[in-house]
């Protein structure tokens, strides 16, 4: 079986690397123009960019003390790379790349650093804070806002597919699904 891939996931696969490279660059010259730690005000208090280093998972979420975020990191970007390859919607193509900048980004990050470069500092006062991100979560992040919105449409467009089948059909249907 001879894989072609078309304009429109060649064009995704520009993104990725356009993606993966706005994400590294953008770490590499926080970490080499801030200290650890610091905080510069980009509208008041509500948004900083605030240099921290993250050992744990999207949006500082620890899954346990010894989670292997490497390996984790590299299955879950073949399988969405493989899920890329096979997916005939583009939306869903569109998602996957998403999904494979900001796993990719970080992962950078882990072989690099052993952690991943933090930088966007969203919040009120400094009890009510967003934890700090970067381009790579808020990619991983959007992805799965729209896989979300893309399963609410799916199951909607379904959901109106069978108000149009006869009542006879849907007992089939039913007894189809009883049966598998």
């Amino acid at each position: 079986m001879k894989l072609q891939l078309g304009f429109y996931k060649k064009f995704l696969l520009f993104l990725y690397i356009v993606l993966v490279g706005i994400d590294w660059g953008t770490k590499f010259i926080v970490k080499n123009t801030f200290f650890y730690g610091e905080s510069r005000e980009v509208v008041g208090n509500f948004f900083r960019l605030t240099y921290v280093e993250n050992p744990y998972s999207l949006f500082s979420i620890k899954l346990s003390d010894n989670f292997p975020y490497v390996w984790f990191s590299i299955a879950v970007i073949v399988v969405v790379f493989i899920l890329f390859l096979v997916e005939k919607n583009k939306w869903h193509n569109f998602i996957y790349i998403l999904f494979l900048s900001g796993a990719t980004g970080n992962l950078i990050d882990r072989l690099k650093y052993e952690r991943v470069v933090d930088f966007f500092d969203f919040g009120i006062n400094n009890r009510l804070r967003w934890p700090v991100f970067n381009f790579a979560d808020a990619y991983i992040t959007v992805g799965m806002i729209l896989l979300a919105v893309s399963i609410i449409i799916d199951v909607l467009k379904s959901r109106k597919g069978r108000s149009n089948l006869s009542e006879q059909e849907v007992q089939e249907e039913n007894k189809e699904f009883e049966n598998a």
